[in-house]
């Protein structure tokens, strides 16, 4: 789906910088500027605020519907082994909050990502759906995951090719990558309708 990528680089011993570096995505794109400073083998600073606009999901996978998502990636570390990321995106649709983290060792190789929260949420809808919660991926082992979150009159049809529904219920999701995939849901005090027909 990249169309070009364009940016200004400076470069040192200690650091890397991309200044209003420019990604097309088909009709959308990402800009923004990247900076990260090192000292010996130590990460001392890494600073990134990427603006979307215009990102239309369609192009990038058929099973999703059209989108126009605007708004802004932020992260930043504070300290050598944590980058804490967080995003405020939007379309005419929709909404997504999302703040989390990304955990590395020594040799800076990632270990675990925290999603400390997010929530999806419908807009300018009759029905203002949402999904919201929490969740974390280890990139060690067996690479566990896992994933709660409060589903509140919650229709897929807005984001995916799936029936007209509203749903509501807790949703916990757990399992591991490696060395297969497995997946364990749990949906307790599952209501709603589905093209409205009760689901029980």
């Amino acid at each position: 789906p990249f169309s070009s990528i364009v940016s200004t680089i400076s470069m040192s011993e200690k650091h890397i910088e991309l200044s209003q570096a420019k990604v097309i995505l088909g009709s959308g794109s990402i800009i923004g500027d990247i900076a990260v400073y090192w000292q010996g083998s130590q990460l001392k600073k890494i600073s990134s605020s990427l603006s979307l606009s215009d990102i239309n999901l369609l192009s990038i996978d058929s099973r999703l519907h059209k989108t126009s998502i605007q708004g802004a990636v932020h992260a930043q570390n504070k300290s050598p082994q944590k980058i804490d990321i967080q995003a405020n995106l939007k379309d005419p649709k929709a909404s997504l909050t999302l703040s989390s983290h990304l955990l590395f060792n020594s040799d800076y190789r990632p270990t675990k990502l925290r999603l400390d929260e997010f929530k999806l949420a419908s807009v300018n809808t009759p029905n203002l759906s949402s999904f919201e919660g929490k969740g974390e991926l280890s990139f060690e082992g067996q690479e566990q995951f896992q994933l709660s979150g409060v589903i509140k009159q919650f229709d897929p049809s807005q984001w995916l090719a799936a029936p007209k529904a509203n749903l509501n219920t807790k949703v916990e999701l757990k399992g591991q990558m490696l060395p297969a995939m497995q997946l364990q849901v749990s949906i307790p005090h599952l209501q709603g309708h589905v093209e409205n027909q009760p689901l029980f």
